[in-house]
């Protein structure tokens, strides 16, 4: 069960291929069927933990969310990552519409971290601006008003306030007391 989810997610084989390649390399004669009903197993297995992961991002104290466009046979989706720093959850939906937000999110009371997208206002919490998504914002911006002095001083200054805030991260962590 482990090497046939490894082989799905991990390698990117098809179903169909599992099953080919452990029916050539060992002489089984297993259905086409074999990788699929795998996958479901595990999927059951796995249920309670997903639950418990799920559980935690939703009581967390923070979560960062950020959504990306995914093509499935053909079809666009999106995959939306919730992450308290420890755990993640991945949640597959068919639109970038907000309603996920509600299920996923419907009685969470931290500090929600995004790219500000719209629809992460629908959430009634406190919300912050992801650090990596302000940086290319503001490197869009200033490219696109290169004679802005005044834009330019304000971002070389967050600039120069944000290094030796990332230098310490990098060689002491996230220790308050060194912060």
């Amino acid at each position: 069960l482990a090497w046939v989810i490894y082989q799905l997610i991990g390698q990117r084989q098809s179903q169909e291929n599992i099953t080919m390649g452990l029916n050539d390399i060992f002489g089984f004669g297993f259905n086409h069927t074999l990788a699929a009903e795998m996958k479901s197993r595990a999927a059951e297995f796995y249920c309670d933990t997903y639950e418990e992961i799920k559980n935690s991002v939703q009581n967390g104290r923070l979560v960062h969310i950020d959504e990306t466009r995914v093509s499935v046979k053909g079809a666009t989706g999106y995959v939306w990552v919730f992450t308290n720093l420890a755990e993640v959850v991945y949640v597959y939906s068919d639109s970038r519409e907000g309603e996920i937000l509600s299920d996923m999110l419907k009685s969470f009371k931290g500090i929600m971290i995004t790219d500000f997208y719209t629809a992460y206002d629908s959430v009634p919490c406190l919300q912050q601006r992801c650090l990596i998504h302000l940086i290319r914002d503001f490197n869009d911006d200033l490219f696109k008003n290169l004679f802005d002095a005044e834009f330019k001083e304000m971002v070389e200054a967050f600039g120069r306030l944000l290094k030796p805030i990332m230098s310490t991260i990098d060689t002491r962590g996230l220790k308050t007391h060194f912060l």
